[in-house]
């Protein structure tokens, strides 16, 4: 009979192990208002032309929902994952208010590098 609860307890012990395990490897970091981000990016306009890059730098590090970035930008890299690749566009008059890109719409690749 002890042989049976110790062969119960270890089975136990195994399904309980693997069942954190998945736990752990499925829960994904997932980028949240809050999380400071690093991020590379290259921004350019419709017609292709590039005004900005991260390309060859460090990446840029923000905290998301602190006003460091454009909303829209901000807003796209939420949800994101590490490593995830994405595209978030900017809407025409939806960006910079003044300067050379005031009232352009605005297209960048992003890809979320790290969240800490």
């Amino acid at each position: 009979m002890k042989k049976l609860y110790i062969i119960l307890i270890v089975i136990l012990l195994i399904l309980a192990s693997t069942y954190i395990g998945y736990r752990v490897n499925t829960m994904e970091n997932i980028a949240q208002d809050g999380d400071t981000v690093d991020v590379h990016y290259t921004g350019s306009l419709e017609d292709g032309t590039i005004f900005d890059s991260s390309a060859g730098r460090e990446p840029l590090k923000f905290t998301l929902g602190s006003g460091q970035v454009l909303e829209h930008f901000n807003d796209g890299i939420i949800g994101m994952k590490e490593g995830e690749t994405k595209e978030i566009v900017i809407p025409a008059g939806e960006g910079y208010n003044a300067g050379p890109l005031a009232g352009k719409k605005m297209i960048f690749e992003v890809e979320l590098v790290k969240i800490y």
